[in-house]
């Protein structure tokens, strides 16, 4: 309910997409993560889980956005969004297996100070 002279806020959120993620466990499972949107926050949502095309999910996860999917195949990873039922676009590119458990963030320098591309990470002398 809006009454006469209350201020309405605007809700800023930046523009992120689904960033699914793939990386190998074991060489028998690959742990698939991925966002929730700030847009889907609060509804009946789930989500589907597909492998090189192929839905590999029976029931939309509606507990986390992670999975483990038990396979020795590095395939390519979509996750498509279920809402109240009604299965969404998936996303877009798909990703491969990362081919390392980590992900390395390049830094450029810059005198004591070190860019990551979001902020500055400072250096103390020791």
């Amino acid at each position: 309910m809006v009454f006469a002279g209350m201020a309405i806020s605007a809700r800023y959120m930046e523009n992120l997409g689904r960033g699914v993620v793939a990386v190998r466990t074991s060489s028998s499972e690959v742990y698939v993560g991925w966002r929730m949107l700030g847009t889907e926050w609060g509804k009946n949502i789930g989500f589907h889980i597909y492998r090189d095309g192929v839905r590999i999910t029976s029931s939309p996860i509606t507990s986390s956005t992670n999975y483990i999917d038990t396979t020795t195949v590095n395939g390519v990873y979509n996750v498509s969004p279920v809402i109240d039922g009604v299965e969404g676009i998936a996303s877009s590119p798909a990703v491969s297996v990362w081919s390392t458990n980590y992900l390395t963030v390049p830094l450029s320098k810059t005198g004591r100070r070190y860019h990551t591309g979001r902020g500055y990470l400072l250096i103390q002398p020791q």
